[in-house]
């Protein structure tokens, strides 16, 4: 089994490298927040790459997974908090365009013992909300708006671990993530991936590879030229 990772878009075009090499994967995953870009240049672009990307989806239902990021959460509901970069000017035609498509997009995915999620699921986050791995897989964001809501110092909050969604890579030095699962996930920007034997941290704005026999995690493209 392998599986093709593409962290953050943030508008960028790096993960187009799925459709030139789909055929090469069993599972193509994307970690979610596919707007708000970092660079002013790809705010003219951003909602056609969205859609691209939505299309991509719908044309490989089977093999793309799509999930959903911090960036994400705050166009598809009110109760959600904004996150920087947010575009207040398209929020309601953005939101128009993930709740139209809302079926195509998971909060995580699991396969055998790699769970894949935006920041990392972390046993804390869990206890402190009264949430199971179920509450993930079937889940409503309106609903789980105010645990999904939960911030780091990291990240702004004043608890020691955040979301599924906004949990910062620094929380794992004293957090525990879910036992049971080797964790891969995105949110922190980094320029090198981290890769240690619990977690994957590889949001560095190329794609992945993850050999599942061997648990090898390669990176597929050169240094990054988008920012």
């Amino acid at each position: 089994m392998k599986i093709l990772i593409n962290p953050d878009v943030h508008g960028r075009s790096f993960w187009k490298y799925s459709i030139e090499h789909k055929n090469k994967f069993d599972k193509i995953v994307f970690l979610g927040d596919y707007l708000d870009p970092y660079s002013p240049d790809l705010l003219k672009t951003e909602e056609d790459n969205f859609k691209e990307i939505i299309q991509f989806k719908k044309d490989n239902l089977d093999k793309v997974i799509l999930l959903l990021g911090n960036h994400d959460g705050h166009y598809i509901s009110h109760a959600m908090l904004k996150s920087s970069r947010c575009s207040f000017w398209k929020v309601e035609e953005y939101r128009k365009l993930f709740l139209d498509n809302i079926d195509l997009f998971q909060l995580i995915y699991i396969h055998d013992e790699y769970l894949f999620s935006h920041a990392g699921v972390y046993q804390e986050w869990l206890k402190l909300c009264h949430l199971n791995i179920d509450n993930l897989i079937n889940y409503d964001l309106d609903k789980l708006a105010h645990c999904l809501n939960f911030l780091d110092r990291y990240r702004g909050g004043d608890g020691d671990v955040g979301s599924c969604i906004w949990a910062d890579i620094s929380d794992s030095e004293t957090q525990k993530l879910l036992e049971g699962y080797y964790h891969i996930f995105g949110h922190t920007q980094l320029r090198f991936p981290v890769i240690t034997k619990e977690f994957a941290c590889l949001d560095c704005r190329v794609p992945f590879s993850l050999d599942c026999e061997t648990g090898k995690i390669k990176k597929l493209m050169n240094n990054p030229t988008e920012w």
